[in-house]
């Protein structure tokens, strides 16, 4: 008994210090979402936390330059960036989302998807659907 509080200790210290790492304000977040590793919406892992993906979405989407560098992470963002500035072009540019996602429809390059607990690999084709519906996540908040 005294193992299993000590794990539980573990994973708690270790999501929170992974959370204050992903807030970290001095990391470009256009520079950090163009390398993303797994592109989740919503709670995910043990804590619920925001993916570093998110935080840096969140972030970039608040900066006045968001068009420019959202529309550069189309181009130079891998393919969990390229879903993350979809989501942003959904929510904000609606009127030009289906004219991007367009050149993506037919795309199947893995996408590493983080939703809650699980980590899956999905085409980025299907996922363009879904972002198109706004069907991404149930707990994502209200306007993804």
């Amino acid at each position: 008994m005294k193992n299993l509080g000590k794990i539980i200790g573990f994973v708690w210290v270790f999501s929170v210090a992974m959370s204050v790492r992903a807030q970290n304000p001095t990391e470009d977040p256009a520079a950090k979402l163009a390398e993303v590793k797994m592109f989740a919406l919503g709670a995910t892992g043990l804590a619920g936390t925001l993916s570093e993906g998110e935080l840096a979405y969140q972030a970039l989407a608040a900066d006045k330059e968001a068009l420019q560098k959202f529309s550069r992470l189309l181009k130079k963002g891998n393919p969990q960036a390229q879903c993350y500035a979809l989501v942003w072009f959904r929510q904000t540019e609606m009127y030009l989302f289906d004219l991007v996602a367009a050149g993506y429809i037919r795309d199947e390059s893995p996408v590493v998807v983080g939703d809650g607990c699980f980590v899956t690999s999905k085409k980025l084709c299907d996922l363009v659907l879904q972002i198109g519906m706004g069907s991404l996540n149930k707990d994502a908040p209200q306007n993804y």
